[in-house]
């Protein structure tokens, strides 16, 4: 509901062109968002480096206060198999931003192929790369640019 009046105010304010940029499970939750609210008036996500297709470490069951555990959970790939995850709307146009080090497949925690996953390959969805690690890519001039 937050992001949901963030948005509303927004476009009372006048933007006419709202864009949501999500890292990791922002980028998961962004991608909900414009799914359930099609009308809510976003015209562009950027998702960095999100979990689509899940993490490993979402299993782990230390590390993160308790009460956040549903969420976390929600985002290990056996979870993120079981979601519903139609195609981004053609009214929203969406890019995945792809951060990767060098040598892995992965930015340290989350595997390439989850966050460019098959479902938005098939949906033509555009990636671009950042070389970087999961949390540098913040924090990263470079990383910002390609953003």
């Amino acid at each position: 509901p937050g992001l949901r009046d963030a948005v509303a105010r927004l476009r009372k304010a006048g933007y006419k062109e709202v864009v949501l940029v999500g890292h990791s499970a922002g980028g998961v939750v962004v991608r909900r968002f414009v799914e359930l609210h099609p009308d809510a008036g976003v015209a562009k996500v950027i998702a960095v480096a999100a979990p689509f297709a899940g993490a490993e470490l979402a299993t782990l069951k230390i590390g993160y206060p308790k009460v956040q555990a549903p969420f976390v959970q929600s985002l290990a790939p056996e979870a993120r198999a079981k979601a519903n995850q139609p195609p981004p709307g053609k009214d929203v146009q969406f890019a995945c931003v792809v951060c990767k080090l060098r040598n892995l497949e992965s930015d340290g925690l989350v595997p390439v192929r989850s966050q460019w996953p098959d479902d938005l390959r098939k949906a033509g969805v555009p990636v671009v790369l950042a070389q970087s690690s999961h949390f540098d890519v913040k924090y990263s001039p470079d990383a910002a640019k390609v953003i």
